[in-house]
């Protein structure tokens, strides 16, 4: 994945990317994360019409690659999360069903468990 890609989302560069870059900071997953994951998902070709396995391997691989942290969160922070991911992978496409949103949220929901789970085997 090459960089001048990822930088190209907009907030992403803004935000997100210093965040990550900065070592000593503690990033944690939130709804702003969770929405510039879905830009990162856009801006490499995938969509809400995308297979859900590819979406959870992009938010897995993100949340592994970059140490991202996994907290502790309730039911409604977690749904908060990976609703913010739905709409935003969404976009102005509004064709999917509720339940394909449901499908999109379940995919961050498994991506972010792939990526704890895989990180808790290396330890």
């Amino acid at each position: 994945m090459a960089l001048n890609t990822i930088v190209q989302a907009g907030d992403l560069r803004k935000t997100i990317l210093p965040q990550l870059a900065d070592a000593n900071r503690n990033v944690r997953i939130t709804p702003s994360l969770a929405s510039e994951v879905a830009s990162l998902c856009r801006c490499l070709g995938l969509n809400g019409s995308s297979n859900l396995r590819s979406l959870e391997h992009v938010v897995s691989d993100f949340v592994q690659g970059w140490k991202i942290t996994v907290p502790r969160k309730t039911s409604q922070e977690w749904a908060e999360c990976a609703y913010t991911f739905a709409h935003q992978l969404r976009g102005t496409d509004t064709s999917p069903s509720s339940r394909r949103g449901l499908e999109l949220q379940m995919a961050f929901l498994v991506g972010v468990r792939a990526a704890s789970e895989t990180r808790s085997n290396h330890i």
